[in-house]
């Protein structure tokens, strides 16, 4: 046999809201992790990043321009187009997040 015993509604509900606003916050100052996708040069002058966030699903795009001829010819001789070591991806991300391109995301 189961039943209730009537609890205080309106702290019931103060506590609640509290709960998720903590969780919203939570959420939005977590570590995300970074998946790279991928590292092309279009061209050598130019350099597009493609990477995705595992926390939330989201998927970003981006594009610098620079000179990447030393890279973009190691990048194009290479047969798998693996990522040139002289090209710093993850500083690159890190520094260039906030003017990324969002390309697609997930809805939670």
């Amino acid at each position: 046999m189961q039943f209730k015993i009537k609890g205080k509604k309106r702290v019931n509900n103060f506590w609640s809201w509290v709960l998720k606003v903590a969780q919203k916050r939570v959420k939005d100052t977590e570590d995300k992790t970074v998946n790279l996708i991928s590292v092309t040069f279009p061209s050598a002058f130019c350099l597009l990043i493609r990477y995705e966030i595992i926390n939330d699903g989201q998927k970003y795009e981006i594009v610098l321009q620079g000179d990447y001829q030393d890279a973009y010819k190691l990048w194009k001789e290479s047969e798998e187009k693996d990522i040139p070591e002289a090209v710093k991806v993850e500083w690159m991300i890190t520094a260039n997040h906030s003017n990324a391109k969002l390309v697609s995301a997930k809805k939670l």
